[in-house]
């Protein structure tokens, strides 16, 4: 799983106006996430009636992937070290 970069949009719409306890409701149709196969790009982008909030949502999910591929990459470097310090020993 790849990540090279990354493009937010909180676009304006107003067909949703669902919440559940003052928290608005964030369906399947109201993201769109697509990878190109040929840069590795992922464009991720949120709609809703509020384009604040529709940008704090995908800002969110971007900060969460980034950081579960940053914790994958720092674990596998340690795996690697690991075996690299056993190996000279």
């Amino acid at each position: 799983m790849g990540c090279r970069g990354q493009k937010v949009e909180g676009q304006q719409s107003a067909k949703r106006t669902d919440v559940v306890g003052k928290q608005p409701i964030l369906q399947d149709q109201d993201q769109k996430v697509v990878t190109d196969p040929k840069t590795g790009l992922v464009t991720l982008s949120i709609t809703w009636n509020d384009p604040n909030i529709a940008a704090k949502w995908a800002n969110g999910l971007v900060r969460m992937a980034n950081d579960y591929l940053r914790d994958q990459a720092i674990e596998e470097s340690e795996r690697n070290i690991a075996y690299l310090d056993g190996a000279g020993g």
